[in-house]
């Protein structure tokens, strides 16, 4: 739905993760890939693969985790991470070692020798795109393939998933993302809306801050609305 200007090319890999060769695709392709909801996925009681099938004990790499309850649910989310700086590129590497279904990242910036000092960048990625720098980090570091990377603004006609965590420094760019994770809300039954997840990180030299949301909370939802949410110039 982005104007033909900003359709961008970036890398994708089949849903199967299985590596694919990199093809060029358009904003409305990507968000054919999302799933409308996480509802419409495979639950962790009906898994993709057969329980006695020789293939479950082959990916060694999430084997610590097996049989937790929390990471039985991981293996069929889409994750989407806006903002690639210092919270974004560091929380996208750790959660790609988790392997979920799927991770998407959002942001426009590219990577300049100021960030050296909080993002996880090397300095071989100085000048790219930091979402390039971050799928290519995930590439080399972990076993997770499933990473589609858009350089461009998450705008609020962008396809929205229902776990959506924010790495932003301006309070305009989460009113926008949060209002497109709150507008999903909407078509989703009340027990969809607990599965649904809004995370915002906030950091300063010597503070950090993680502000949580379930999407059946209503209460906390006009709390961050009302407490968090507040004007630029504050």
């Amino acid at each position: 739905n982005l104007d033909a200007e900003e359709d961008t090319d970036f890398e994708t890999v089949s849903i199967s993760r299985q590596v694919v060769q990199a093809v060029p695709v358009t904003m409305e392709e990507a968000a054919a890939v999302l799933p409308a909801s996480d509802e419409h996925l495979p639950s962790s009681s009906t898994p993709f693969i057969p329980e006695n099938s020789p293939t479950v004990s082959m990916d060694d790499s999430t084997s610590r985790f097996s049989g937790t309850e929390w990471y039985n649910e991981m293996e069929y989310k889409s994750i989407m991470i806006a903002g690639c700086g210092g919270i974004g590129s560091n929380l996208a590497y750790q959660i790609a070692r988790l392997k979920p279904y799927a991770i998407t990242l959002y942001d426009d910036d590219i990577v300049e020798i100021a960030n050296m000092s909080g993002q996880l960048c090397r300095s071989s990625d100085v000048g790219m795109s930091k979402v390039a720098a971050v799928h290519d980090t995930i590439r080399d570091y972990t076993s997770m393939y499933n990473v589609r990377a858009i350089d461009v603004k998450f705008r609020a006609i962008t396809p929205a998933t229902d776990i959506m965590l924010c790495g932003f420094d301006s309070i305009e760019a989460r009113k926008t993302y949060y209002n497109a994770w709150k507008n999903r809300l909407l078509n989703l039954s009340t027990s969809g809306k607990k599965h649904c997840l809004f995370m915002d990180g906030r950091l300063t030299i010597d503070t950090f801050q993680v502000l949580c949301i379930t999407g059946e909370d209503s209460y906390n939802m006009d709390r961050y609305e009302r407490e968090f949410l507040f004007d630029e110039s504050q």
